[in-house]
Parts: structure tokens; C-alpha cells; sequence
């Protein structure tokens, strides 16, 4: 073998290695950041597009009907949330709020989960941590890892938009806010998912909970 042929040889083992190091390297930090994101507590929420149910009971804008529960209203609207943990311990005494721009009379939730609405209550807010907003507390004793939990909120007047409120000590709460019905935006999420490579599904999992896309209280607090 001659000289340039030998110097060919090194160089090209040279590169292979190198080459190798540098994949090595990508693949212990990407563990790294799945394991990392899945330990710990961690709290995701999607807040679906607020549904105006005046056309779907048939009656016209401004005419007065009578709500699920009994209340004289004006208009009718319903937005679903979903609440998942996605980190590797159960999170206790799980409170969130749910508030809604403008003076409410009537706002109330639906629990759909019925193993865990099962001890899931709610109570009005005296206080919301908005001006000028009404809110209820969602209370839930516990919720598993990998659990999900939701619900639905009526309330009346204008179809505004939902938001989430959620400071639980040593919790990361990332609040995500979609402009489609959620049925429809976990139905094509799941088909996603169940679709992508490894690799992709971690991206599409990060873009999920990106804090780019997000609203609400993340820091933890009492």
C-alpha cells in the first residue's frame, strides 16, 4: 500500500470516528432530555376552541333558554379542557382554575372522566386571580402518572376563551391553547403520534407543550 493510499486510510478512519463520536454524543443527550422530561411533575393542559351552542339547541342569538342545570340564560357555550400527567409522579391534591374574561351568572364544569371525576369537585371563586374575570376551582385528590383528566366548562355570554391557572409546588405546568374543538385536536394528534418515528415523535411530543405555544402560570408556587 503506498504512502497516499495509508494517509487515505487514517484519514478516513479519522472521519468514521469522529463521525461516530459526534452520533454517540446526540444520542446520550437526547436521553438525557427524554429521561429529564419524564421524571419529576409535570402537569400538561389543552384548552379546546370555546363551542357557542346557541345554533345547536336552535334558538337564535339574545333568546332566553334554559341551561343543562336549570339556569334562565341567554347564551350557552362550552369549552373542553384536558388535563394529563406526563411526568413520573403522581401528583396529591391537584388544584387548578379556570377563568373566564367578564361577570359571569352562570359558569359551571362537567367532569367526563368517570373513575376520576369521581372525587373531582369545583367551587366558585370569590376572588379570581383576573379583574374583571369569573373563575371555579377544579379540586382533584390525586392524579396518576400517565393519567388524564377531562372536563368541560359551560358557561354564559360571550364564547370567550378559556384559561388555565395552576401553581402547585414542585409542578411544571405548561398550558397549551388550541383554536380547534379538542375532540378534533387530540383525534389528529393521536394519529400523529401513532404514525411517527421515534425520533419525530419526540419533536412532535416537545412541539405539544412548547412554551412558545402556551399561556398560563408555569412557576411553581403554594
Amino acid at each position: 500500500m503506498g504512502s497516499d493510499s495509508l494517509g487515505q486510510a487514517i484519514f478516513g478512519a479519522i472521519v468514521l470516528g469522529l463521525i461516530g463520536i459526534v452520533f454517540a454524543v446526540l444520542k446520550s443527550a437526547a436521553a438525557n432530555k427524554v429521561k429529564a422530561n419524564a421524571v419529576g411533575k409535570r402537569l400538561v393542559f389543552v384548552i379546546g376552541k370555546t363551542e357557542n351552542l346557541d345554533d345547536g339547541f336552535g334558538r337564535g342569538p339574545g333568546v332566553r333558554y334554559v341551561a343543562p342545570d336549570g339556569t334562565d340564560v341567554t347564551h350557552l357555550n362550552k369549552c373542553n379542557i384536558g388535563c394529563t400527567n406526563v411526568g413520573a409522579e403522581t401528583i396529591k391534591d391537584l388544584k387548578f382554575d379556570v377563568v373566564v374574561p367578564g361577570n359571569r351568572k352562570y359558569l359551571t364544569a362537567e367532569f367526563r372522566a368517570k373513575d376520576i371525576a369521581s372525587s373531582a369537585t369545583f367551587s366558585h371563586l370569590d376572588n379570581p386571580p383576573m379583574v374583571g374575570s369569573t373563575g371555579i376551582k377544579i379540586t382533584l385528590p390525586f392524579l396518576n402518572t400517565k393519567e388524564s383528566f377531562p372536563l368541560s366548562v359551560w358557561f354564559e355570554g360571550l364564547p370567550d376563551k378559556c384559561q388555565v391557572k395552576c401553581r402547585l409546588e414542585d409542578v411544571n405546568c405548561v398550558v397549551k391553547q388550541t383554536n380547534r374543538v379538542l375532540s378534533d385536536y387530540v383525534q389528529d394528534v393521536g394519529k400523529i403520534l401513532a404514525t411517527a418515528a421515534p425520533a419525530a415523535l419526540i419533536a412532535i411530543l416537545e412541539a405539544i407543550v412548547s412554551r412558545s405555544d402556551s399561556s398560563g402560570d408555569s412557576d411553581p408556587g403554594s
